[in-house]
């Protein structure tokens, strides 16, 4: 009985895969997704070391995942600050409205208990 023995490789693969899941999982969290998705990229690369080969199932997988997350997190990231600013126009305007916001929901709820 020959027990599997794994290398630095496949736990680099293996770890770069997870990071690369929970970076795809997390996409509509951007910066959480660059991060994951850069870890997973960074790791699933070290797994595939100095070899010129293909590279195993999970080597792949951790380098696809990453650079998927990366861009989505991007992409994220770009959209909200779009969105940001055709709104509010500057981030005066915005701590501005959330100001008026804050203030109103005070008076309201301190006024409901006199």
């Amino acid at each position: 009985m020959n027990p599997k023995v794994y290398n630095k490789a496949d736990s680099l693969a293996v770890a770069g895969m997870v990071c690369g899941i929970i970076g795809c999982v997390t996409m509509y969290v951007g910066v959480s997704a660059i991060f994951f998705g850069s870890l997973s990229l960074i790791l699933g690369l070290l797994a595939r070391g100095n070899t010129v080969r293909i590279m195993n199932r999970r080597t792949r997988a951790a380098v696809i995942l990453g650079t998927i997350a990366i861009l989505a997190g991007i992409a994220i990231c770009a959209r909200t600050t779009y969105v940001f600013f055709a709104e509010y126009g500057t981030i005066e305007n915005a701590f501005n409205e959330f100001m008026k916001v804050y203030n109103e929901s005070y008076q309201r709820m301190y006024d409901s208990l006199y």
